[in-house]
């Protein structure tokens, strides 16, 4: 069966995946292509310019998540981001899974897998990254932190403290980060589609008696964190790129300028 893979570019993006040729989609701009992930072969992939909360524990570190149950007082200065480190760019794939490629009953059904690469300049010295993220799982094995020269960076012993109640994560480094330079900070994830109308979620209508599946993004105000992690606030504005991977019989759509699409035979 053919694959598909479409892009172009845009500083806020949408996204929005229809089954046959259906034309529905709300949202900011993102970017889109087309890709393989776990060993199966993509019908489709797009690229346009511009998760739920466990982790899995790796040998000789540690990390940690406070409860949003707590009974300590609000901490108020959490609810913002410090400004110590600001995006340049976003470059994300995801891979959404949804009928009727992957049936009900298939634990991966109404879910996504992603990889994002951030790119970051440091405003203010820093060992710390603080991120929003909301209901996405984090495959700590695969998180990556680089100098502008490719070298790594290591975390620390306590790679990240994930607070659900602040809707952040931050992570720690074993180096501090120099005022004025860039970093490349990579994450690979998974995430749920939730029905709920915000961040990265699923809809359906009825079509000839049949239901008919699509997967839509609402970023406003402060939901892009259900999608990635991200910095979620309209001062860390930032150029996003997107592949999705999709299935051939189904389009992505997107609100800026289409760059290119593959098909895999």
């Amino acid at each position: 069966m053919a694959r598909k893979v479409s892009v172009s570019y845009t500083g806020l993006a949408l996204l929005s995946i229809f089954v046959v040729a259906c034309f529905l989609a709300i949202g900011l701009g993102v970017y889109y292509g087309t890709r393989t992930d776990g060993g199966e072969k993509p019908d489709s992939v797009s690229t346009s310019a511009t998760p739920f909360g466990t982790t899995s524990p790796v040998d000789g570190v540690s990390t940690k998540t406070v409860s949003s149950t707590t009974t300590e007082p609000i901490d108020r200065t959490k609810w913002r981001l410090p400004k110590t480190v600001f995006p340049l760019k976003y470059q994300l794939t995801i891979q959404p899974f949804f009928p009727p490629k992957v049936l009900p009953q298939d634990p991966r059904c109404f879910t996504f897998n992603a990889d994002l690469t951030i790119t970051l300049i440091c405003r203010v010295p820093t060992n710390q990254v603080v991120l929003n993220m909301r209901n996405l799982d984090l495959d700590i094995e695969q998180l990556s932190f680089k100098d502008s020269s490719g070298a790594v960076i290591p975390f620390a012993n306590d790679i990240f403290l994930y607070e659900p109640f602040y809707e952040r994560v931050t992570f720690f480094l074993s180096k501090t980060l120099k005022a004025g330079q860039k970093y490349t900070f990579f994450l690979k994830y998974r995430g749920y589609l939730g029905n709920d109308l915000q961040g990265f979620y699923r809809s359906s209508y009825i079509e000839k008696n049949q239901t008919k599946w699509l997967v839509v993004t609402t970023f406003e105000c402060c939901s892009a964190r259900r999608a990635l992690p991200c910095f979620d606030e309209p001062e860390f504005k930032a150029v996003f790129g997107l592949t999705m991977i999709h299935p051939v019989n189904m389009v992505a759509l997107f609100n800026n300028e289409h760059l290119y699409s593959v098909d895999y035979g």
